[in-house]
């Protein structure tokens, strides 16, 4: 490699402090080997010119990896669903997609996608037609990028994949006049664009390659990120020896690039599942990759988003009125930590006063006086303040090792959520008949219209929610 210019130190401000993902990021410019999860030795990147050429003559692959990736993920989740005929694929995405955008908690970004014109719909009035047309532009016959796959019998499959068609769209809604990138504006709005890229089923792994398509636009940020790459860490294998950060991933890194690497199949419907038990490990319990938008309306549906070491504790959350907003324990997070988050503001003042008392950082030194370590012990900590998605969060991890189990996971949680009492479930949306008139495009309506589609209504109060169970958490 030739020496272009010297690598200095990023300024902070420069790279979105919203995840530890420059080793990633650095990969996905790179290409090719580097995209490969197991790879633990590429090499340091020494110009900004030398990473824009790489990213270039690598770009078509990446981009077919992605669509791959996206095409996985989607049948992926069918399967799970156990909805196979197309039909009823299409009546229930546009259901999830309906309920997902007439949500009240997303209509800052239903806001942000709308003021962006991203999809070419109207998102704030989005009808059932417009969700229809919103599937043909992305997963539709005429969508030039296709991903193809053999059958059993030797005969190909070919399927619409839509998502260079998506990462254009966005890094042309931020593209300036004179060709430089809104990148404050792109940051900002990444929880809306993630929300949106979850139909694609690799919501985060979208936003981050759009990150490294602007950020090679800029001469500076491209610097910091390469600096930041370059970084020589002591190695977590053996920290008497030195590797560098690009070879260095962290488990939300290494979730992703999982996805891209040669060895990534499309999981077949036949292929037998593992039977999950409290001796299981860790380490051979698959991640559940869904976006964390997916609307659950009922206690059995959180199995389809939740991993069998947190479900217990989840359930049990979830019947006492609060709410979780993300979970992990899968074979990802071996050598690294478990987690619930919960949403602050929807702790009840008892609840907040229980989850206070115990957060690790009241606690601060073990019985022997030394500061406690945290790679070792549950961790418990509160956070009121907007950190997640705009949110106040409680957030519950346990170590884990190659030999941690999924009972222990479970026990290890629900120590703490079994502390919880239960509440009203004040974060439980209701909607009007005149909400969801408007949201489906209908001018005239009854209630027994929307019962038909699912709706829970109460004839007292006037209002609908989304399931009867939803309606019992708020109301008791």
């Amino acid at each position: 490699m030739s020496q272009e210019t010297v690598i200095t130190p990023p300024s902070p401000e420069l790279l979105s402090p919203h995840q530890r993902s420059e080793a990633l990021k650095t990969r996905l410019a790179i290409g090719k080997d580097a995209l490969e999860v197991d790879n633990k030795t590429v090499i340091k990147v020494v110009s900004v010119k030398e990473l824009r050429d790489s990213f270039e003559k690598t770009r078509e692959n990446t981009e077919s990896r992605i669509a791959k990736a996206s095409v996985g993920k989607r049948m992926e989740y069918w399967q799970k669903q156990g909805v196979k005929e197309k039909p009823e694929q299409m009546k229930k995405w546009k259901q999830d997609v309906a309920g997902l955008c007439h949500s009240q908690e997303n209509q800052d970004k239903i806001d942000t996608l709308s003021s962006r014109h991203i999809g070419a719909v109207d998102w704030k009035n989005i009808t059932d037609e417009q969700i229809g047309q919103l599937h043909e532009k992305y997963f539709g016959s005429s969508v030039s990028q296709k991903v193809t796959l053999q059958r059993s019998d030797g005969t190909a499959l070919q399927i619409p994949a839509g998502t260079s068609d998506f990462i254009n769209e966005v890094i042309m809604s931020y593209t300036n006049t004179d060709g430089t990138i809104d990148y404050a504006s792109l940051q900002k709005d990444r929880a809306s664009l993630e929300f949106m890229a979850g139909i694609f089923g690799i919501d985060k792994l979208l936003f981050e390659y759009i990150d490294v398509v602007t950020t090679l636009k800029d001469e500076q940020r491209t610097h910091a990120l390469i600096a930041l790459a370059n970084q020589d860490i002591p190695s977590p294998l053996d920290v008497t020896k030195q590797t560098t950060r690009i070879n260095s991933l962290n488990s939300y890194e290494e979730e992703q690039l999982r996805l891209l690497s040669e060895g990534y199949e499309i999981v077949p419907a036949e292929k037998p599942e593992l039977k999950i038990g409290p001796n299981t490990l860790i380490s051979q319990i698959e991640p559940i990759q869904v976006s964390r938008n997916l609307t659950i309306i009922n206690s059995e549906r959180l199995s389809e988003v939740v991993e069998y070491p947190l479900l217990k504790p989840c359930q049990d959350l979830w019947h006492k009125g609060i709410r979780t907003l993300s979970t992990s324990a899968n074979r990802n997070n071996v050598h690294n930590r478990s987690h619930i988050i919960i949403e602050w503001d929807s702790l009840s003042p008892e609840n907040k006063a229980i989850a206070m008392a115990n957060d690790t950082r009241v606690l601060k030194l073990d019985g022997n006086g030394a500061p406690l370590d945290k790679t070792k012990i549950r961790v418990v900590e509160v956070n009121p303040q907007p950190r997640y998605d705009g949110r106040g969060i409680v957030t519950i991890e346990i170590p884990i090792s190659e030999t941690t189990t999924a009972g222990q996971i479970e026990r290890g949680t629900s120590e703490i959520t079994d502390k919880f009492v239960k509440q009203p479930a004040t974060w439980v949306e209701e909607f009007t008949l005149e909400d969801l008139k408007q949201w489906y495009g209908m001018k005239e309506a009854s209630p027994q219209d929307f019962i038909d589609e699912g709706y829970y209504y109460d004839e007292t109060t006037k209002k609908f929610y989304q399931s009867k169970e939803l309606y019992l958490l708020k109301h008791g």
